[in-house]
Parts: structure tokens; sequence; C-alpha cells
């Protein structure tokens, strides 16, 4: 059997992460100013692939806070924006940014009817938009919520000694 000879590949820079491949086809946003590599990240970033789930609702959403209908949540940094080192070591002080996993409605104001989204918002944006009595009501049946599951698991742990 005779063998076939491939053409050799020019290799050439990703515009994303600059790595210098000689991919076999390179992905393009769409006024192909720009080409991506193989690599997942460089793919979404000139959208060759959709973002992730947690690119659309972690960190923070463009849209403002509107209406709450819930907290479902709460932390004091975002562990996809801290570094392999960062997330072995206790978080400092500096890093930490309080925010709420909220369930609502979103929009870019009160005359947008907006969209009904989970997100994270830091604490300052909570009454940017929101009636402060709104905020106070979602926050005390979050915390009426944690309350029953922090005493469910302290009875567990009792139980088990």
């Amino acid at each position: 059997p005779r063998r076939r000879l491939l053409p050799p590949r020019r290799a050439d820079r990703c515009d994303v992460c600059g790595k210098k491949t000689a991919a076999a086809g390179w992905y393009w946003n769409d006024d192909r100013s720009k080409k991506a590599c193989h690599i997942r990240d460089c793919m979404r970033e000139v959208g060759a692939l959709p973002p992730l789930a947690n690119a659309r609702a972690g960190g923070s959403t463009d849209a403002a806070l509107l209406e709450i209908e819930e907290v479902l949540g709460m932390r004091y940094c975002d562990p996809s924006q801290m570094t392999a080192v960062a997330l072995r070591n206790p978080v400092d002080e500096d890093d930490e940014r309080l925010e709420y996993l909220v369930s609502g409605r979103f929009g870019s104001g009160p005359d947008d009817r907006g969209f009904h989204s989970v997100a994270w918002v830091f604490d300052g944006d909570l009454l940017d938009h929101v009636d402060a009595e709104e905020v106070k009501s979602a926050m005390q049946a979050y915390k009426n919520r944690m309350d029953k599951e922090f005493a469910a698991l302290a009875d567990a742990c009792d139980a088990d000694m």
C-alpha cells in the first residue's frame, strides 16, 4: 500500500492565547479579524462555542437587579476568579467581596420589563433598584431557611456522637 503524504502545516499564533501551533484549522470570529486555536477558552472568545453557564450567571450579570424573588446563597469570594495558589490558602481580607446568589428579575432599569435569572449580586448593588423592605424581607427569609438547615445539621452531628 502506498502511504499518503499530507501537506506540511504552517505554524501560526492564536490571537487569543498567543500559543504557537500548527492547527489543522482555526476558529474565527464573525468578521474574521481574530482567530483562535482548538483550546476551548480560545474558541469561546471568538464565539465558536457558547459561553459557560457559570460565566453567564456567575460573578455578576450586566443587568441590574430589579426585583428579588429569593436569596439562594452567599459567598465572600469567587473561587472561579482565584488562582490555584489562592485556592490552597486562606482568603486574603483584600480579596473578600460579599455577594448574594439571587433569583429575581433583572433589567436595565425600572422602565425595562426585564428577564428572570439567577445571578451573584454584590451586596452594595442590592439596593440600587430594589426597595429596602423587599431586600430586608428576602434576607430574613434566607436567614430563617439557613437557621433551619444549621439546626438540622447540628442535630445530625449530635446523633452521630
